[in-house]
């Protein structure tokens, strides 16, 4: 049963994808914040790791693992049998068009954060068995049956959010306005996805990711001041990031499957930015190909113990038969996405690297020992006056004592 308390202070969550613990030394203002620690996270992508923050439940339990997911009944290209027709003469060029005109016809849809993304690298006679894992916002009511998200529990207790997704201005531009209904909110939400896209591009330690780490920091700056001036006082902040990145070097998916005698196109499969994940419905098949991947260096196949071990869905065959992870600092160079031709950093590598981790940063005491990344809900929940659920995998990260913001014990675990 969840328990309401008094709420002390207007909350200030603000989420960076893809923001390293050693970024935070190129943002003056965030450093400045007294409370930070290293946050372990999951092994995936930014899908797995949303539903993990949001729910405070591990991937085995919220059931929410890849973008793209093997589900014949839901694919948006169910039903089209002029694709197999068009599927003899596949080609890139014709891939594209393809969905050019789907697209436009309003035939590829969904709520979700990617929507459905654009297939690249895979033969269209294979896109049937294909849909996409998410069909709304993290924000919306039911984005997971049955594992409520922290947005829709602040709902259920009569608490108000509001959300940001800031533009990043020039330094010298006008400071960022959150805008009126930020001032009606318990929890103002900012929404910062630059810093990972420059670092995929660039490298979050190149001079293009410091800029943008630099606007970042002025725009986290700018909201405080705002909040401030409303209330008369700083707001509580709560600043994390859900994964970091590592620098990586490219690997051709087609070739090194073709070193073990696996030709891919003949198979349904998904090749993320280092995960390549197979379906066969014949036992023998599958067991061959298992064995023929496992024989790869620089990678390994993804058995039930370390599916278990990293607390990913076990049993269930939508995220794929076999599944091969490319070690770091391996990246695959064509993915069901595209090209990887100008990515210099990635993520989605074992959480126990060090460079996979984010990192939590607040002006309130936060506790000492491990932090990870489903302990974000349940911190937001604990700052509005919200006991927890008990059953959540995560817990308040709050620290003992009362202090008020800007006053807890200056701790830099993070280092």
């Amino acid at each position: 049963m969840l328990k309401e308390v008094a709420v002390e202070d207007r909350v200030l969550a603000v989420f960076i994808d893809g923001l390293r613990p050693d970024g935070v030394d190129q943002m003056p203002f965030v450093r400045g914040l007294p409370e930070m620690r290293r946050l372990t996270t999951e092994l995936g992508y930014s899908v797995t790791c949303h539903a993990s923050m949001y729910t405070g439940l591990r991937p085995d339990r919220h059931k929410l693992w890849f973008v793209w997911v093997r589900d014949p009944a839901g694919s948006p290209f169910r039903g089209m049998r002029w694709l197999r027709a068009v599927a003899k003469v596949d080609s890139l060029p014709l891939r594209l068009a393809v969905q050019k005109v789907l697209k436009s016809a309003g035939r590829l849809k969904s709520g979700g954060f990617f929507g459905v993304p654009r297939i690249v690298h895979l033969p269209i006679r294979w896109w049937s068995q294909l849909s996409v894992a998410e069909d709304r916002l993290w924000w919306e009511d039911g984005y997971l049956p049955g594992s409520p998200t922290v947005f829709e529990t602040l709902k259920a207790h009569g608490q108000t959010w509001a959300f940001a997704k800031p533009p990043l201005r020039p330094l010298a531009d006008a400071p960022l306005r959150l805008g009126e209904a930020a001032s009606k909110a318990s929890v103002v939400y900012l929404f910062i996805g630059d810093v990972d896209a420059v670092s995929h591009a660039s490298g979050q330690d190149s001079i293009a990711a410091r800029d943008v780490l630099a606007r970042v920091d002025a725009a986290i700056s700018d909201a405080v001041a705002e909040l401030e001036q409303i209330d008369g006082r700083r707001p509580t902040i709560l600043l994390w990031s859900d994964h970091g990145h590592t620098p990586t070097r490219k690997v051709d998916p087609f070739q090194l499957a073709r070193s073990v005698g696996i030709h891919l196109d003949a198979y349904l499969h998904v090749i993320d930015a280092n995960f390549l994940r197979l379906w066969h419905d014949d036992p023998s098949v599958r067991n061959d190909l298992e064995r023929r991947l496992g024989t790869l260096e620089g990678g390994r196949v993804l058995d039930e113990g370390l599916r278990r071990e990293f607390r990913c869905p076990v049993d269930d065959r939508r995220w794929g038969d076999i599944i091969f992870y490319l070690d770091a600092p391996g990246v695959f160079s064509r993915t069901i996405w595209g090209f990887s031709r100008h990515m210099r950093s990635a993520h989605g590598y074992w959480p126990t690297l060090p460079d996979s981790d984010g990192v939590v940063v607040s002006n309130r005491r936060l506790r000492d020992g491990p932090t990870h990344i489903v302990d974000i809900a349940p911190t937001i929940l604990s700052l509005v006056g919200i006991e927890p659920d008990t059953n959540l995998d995560g817990s308040s990260l709050l620290g003992v004592g009362d202090e008020r913001p800007d006053q807890g014990i200056r701790s830099r675990a993070a280092r």
